[in-house]
């Protein structure tokens, strides 16, 4: 196994607060902001770029990741696009 530090960013970091504030505003789901045990490549990505504001943000259920018939509906992938570009124009 890979032994890597957790991985966290504060909310009120300005990126971060603005990017919440985008994807929240486009989205009824309900949006955990909450500390998870899974691998994320972030922890990866943090350990060489230490300063780097982290949001891990994917259309797919929190129960749903790396299991047997792992799944997305089809609504809520359409809808992450949709904030990615939103993410994206804003930068």
């Amino acid at each position: 196994l890979i032994d890597l530090p957790a991985v966290w960013t504060d909310t009120t970091q300005p990126w971060f607060a603005a990017s919440s504030k985008i994807a929240l505003s486009m989205t009824e789901h309900l949006v955990h902001r909450d500390c998870v045990n899974y691998f994320t490549d972030a922890s990866l990505l943090k350990s060489v770029m230490e300063d780097l504001p982290v949001m891990i943000l994917g259309p797919g259920q929190i129960d749903q990741p790396h299991v047997t018939d792992e799944y997305v509906r089809l609504p809520r992938l359409a809808e992450a696009v949709e904030i990615y570009a939103a993410l994206i124009s804003a930068t």
